[in-house]
């Protein structure tokens, strides 16, 4: 079942201060932009078989398909970043977040 709004807007906020409380971090994306991240994610785990082959991922392994579809809201989103905001995703999914 897809996460809320509200869910989303928690899982975004603990990655925020997950990867941005270090004062040497520079923000590569803002809130927004993270959100809409974890919005990407909720909709790809909550995606069918045929509904990934019909978006053109097919042949390619969910986690480079979850990537490329988070960096199409937040570009400058990194590997690192996008990895923590699916554990995120999975724990707020697990009622554990």
């Amino acid at each position: 079942m897809a996460q809320t709004d509200v869910q989303l807007h928690k899982v975004a906020r603990a990655l925020v201060q997950r990867i941005y409380v270090n004062p040497s971090v520079v923000a590569n994306c803002n809130h927004t932009q993270i959100r809409a991240a974890v919005g990407e994610i909720d909709s790809g785990m909550n995606a069918t078989g045929n509904q990934i082959v019909t978006a053109g991922f097919g042949t390619t392994p969910l986690k480079t398909a979850m990537f490329q579809r988070m960096q199409t809201v937040a570009p400058n989103i990194t590997a690192q970043q996008a990895a923590i905001a699916l554990a995120l995703w999975a724990l707020e999914e697990a009622g554990l977040l």
